[in-house]
């Protein structure tokens, strides 16, 4: 290992004082360096070419002896003529933050099986139409082809119904496709990956899937989605998923109402009242860690 003794050291903002590190080295702090050869390999051929790193984490021991975990990033400094000084850089304690991540991935892990269930759950509450739905394209499709089989014997004079028939098949083959497609993209497991997503589709494709019920219960649904709705970044899965329980919701209340008058309507629209505010419930760990500033200089002229 190269002879990097720390230098100098600044208390971090935290109040830790790391001034027992002055006079050893990184290696020297390091309880890891026999376990993981290859990385600590890496990280000191990075510092003899004189290069800067960044986020080398590395496993130490803290006052109390309980393991901590160190993230250190170094910049080479060099004099007027281009000799190398030494390095600069600053170190923080990130145990916290490691620590917390396994108990993120477990709580990400149980939100997503929450939101595949209340899918699942949602769509129990109208798929009880869509057999219905599909009876109507998967009759016609059966119909058209009875149609075909019985105008074939006749000649190339009925070459144009039969083309005609065929046709409205394949279209009621498609639009009984793209039924199972929208039922199938709900209750199937997503792994919640974000992309552009335009609110108009989304829109369509939940109203799509309500059509049925909402005429079952007599409720005409509206929608307006004004142009310049931009296009956002989003789990367009997710989005149905909200759209379409808020969907349900608001069918289950109209289900007190007597008579006619049963109007849902769906709404998008840019509002810039709040369009520079940002609300996140994730709390940050990064206020948290202990850091502080550190040198190694040659002794070197």
């Amino acid at each position: 290992m190269p002879a990097q003794p720390y230098t100098n050291m600044e208390r971090g903002t935290s109040g830790s004082d790391p001034a027992g590190r002055i006079g050893v080295t990184r290696w020297d702090c390091a309880v890891d360096v026999e376990e993981e050869r290859d990385k600590w390999s890496a990280h000191v051929a990075t510092s003899e070419a004189h290069q800067p790193f960044r986020g080398f984490v590395y496993r130490s021991t803290g006052a109390d002896g309980s393991a901590v975990y160190i993230s250190t990033s170094g910049k080479p400094v060099f004099d007027a003529d281009g000799r190398f000084l030494g390095y600069r850089g600053v170190s923080s304690d990130v145990t916290a933050v490691l620590r917390a991540e396994p108990v993120e991935k477990a709580l990400q892990t149980a939100q997503a099986e929450l939101a595949h269930v209340t899918r699942v759950t949602t769509l129990g509450e109208v798929t009880a139409s869509f057999a219905h739905e599909l009876n109507q394209p998967l009759a016609a499709i059966v119909n058209n082809a009875n149609a075909c089989l019985g105008v074939l014997p006749r000649g190339p004079r009925e070459q144009n119904d039969v083309r005609d028939a065929l046709a409205d098949i394949v279209s009621d083959a498609e639009r009984a496709s793209a039924i199972i497609q929208r039922v199938r993209s709900l209750a199937e497991r997503s792994s919640s990956d974000k992309a552009p997503v335009r609110l108009g589709d989304v829109i369509g494709q939940v109203v799509a899937l309500a059509r049925t019920e909402s005429a079952a219960r007599g409720v005409v649904i509206r929608t307006e989605v004004a142009a310049d709705v931009p296009v956002v970044l989003g789990d367009p899965v997710q989005l149905q998923q909200v759209l379409l329980n808020l969907v349900v919701n608001g069918m289950d209340a109209m289900g007190i109402m007597d008579g006619q008058g049963r109007l849902l309507e769906i709404r998008a629209r840019l509002d810039t009242h709040d369009r520079n505010r940002a609300v996140s419930s994730r709390r940050s760990t990064r206020r948290s860690r202990t850091a502080w500033a550190w040198d190694w200089r040659s002794a070197a002229p």
